[in-house]
């Protein structure tokens, strides 16, 4: 009691066909329950949507560290990156980011690819 903030522990999330994603840390005593990951961990390695519905099925908040300024090389990861925004937007969770760049300019490059460099955003 006291109102002090759980310590974070290490833990599993079971995500569809068996499998499991490990967390790193994961606060889930108290009333908000969150989760910190590495953009590798979520965006880079094989995750897909399923995984993401899974997460925001078991935490209110997914806190995701050094997403990068993307290269236009990165697409797979840009797109499973969206992808998480997305569901995790759908269902009113908090979406925490540390970025190496400018909200506006993590995916320039990608854009860049399509739109010869026009920018899509106001």
């Amino acid at each position: 009691g006291g109102g002090a903030t759980p310590e974070p522990h290490a833990g599993e999330i079971e995500v569809p066909m068996g499998r499991k994603l490990p967390c790193r840390r994961m606060w889930v005593a108290g009333g908000t329950k969150a989760a910190e990951f590495s953009y590798e961990e979520l965006c880079v390695r094989p995750v897909g949507t399923h995984d993401y519905i899974a997460l925001s099925e078991h935490f209110d908040v997914v806190v995701v560290t050094n997403v990068p300024r993307f290269n236009s090389t990165d697409e797979n990861a840009a797109r499973r990156f969206a992808s998480m925004v997305d569901v995790l937007y759908d269902r009113h969770k908090r979406l925490l980011c540390t970025i190496q760049a400018p909200p506006r300019e993590l995916f320039r490059a990608i854009r860049e690819q399509y739109s010869g460099g026009a920018d899509d955003v106001p």
